[in-house]
C-alpha cells in the first residue's frame, strides 16, 4: 500500500503528560513533526485543544510542552478492554521539525 503522508511518521513509545484528560497520562505511539498518535484510559472530544508534556529521554530534567488539537477519537483495536483503550490523533497547533530527530536519537541512545 502506497503511504499517503505528507510527514512521515516515527514509531515510539513514550509517556505523555495531557492536562485536559482524566489522569492525566497517555503513551505515544507514534509521531510526526506535525502530530502524535496517541493511546489513553479517557476519551477527549475532536476538535478540543490540549497541551502534550513529555521528556525526551524520559529521564531528561527539562519537559517540552506542544499545544495540540484532538483530530480523531477512536477504540484502540489492540487494547479496547484493557488500560489503554482510546487512541487520539493530535495535530500540533504549530509544527515541530525536531521531534523526529529527538525521537530517532532517543532510540538510538537505547540500542
Amino acid at each position: 500500500m502506497e503511504e499517503r503522508r505528507n510527514f512521515p511518521r516515527k514509531d515510539f513509545w513514550l509517556p505523555l503528560e495531557i492536562g485536559e484528560l482524566t489522569g492525566g497520562v497517555a503513551v505515544g505511539h507514534n509521531a510526526s513533526e506535525v502530530g502524535l498518535l496517541i493511546v489513553a484510559a479517557a476519551k477527549l472530544p475532536e476538535g478540543q485543544e490540549v497541551k502534550v508534556t513529555f521528556r525526551l529521554p524520559p529521564t531528561a530534567e527539562q519537559t517540552t510542552s506542544l499545544q495540540a488539537t484532538v483530530v480523531r477519537c477512536s477504540v484502540n483495536e489492540r487494547d479496547p478492554d484493557g488500560l489503554w483503550p482510546v487512541q487520539l490523533a493530535l495535530k500540533f497547533v504549530i509544527p515541530f521539525p525536531e521531534l523526529p530527530g529527538l525521537l530517532a536519537d532517543f532510540e538510538t541512545s537505547r540500542s
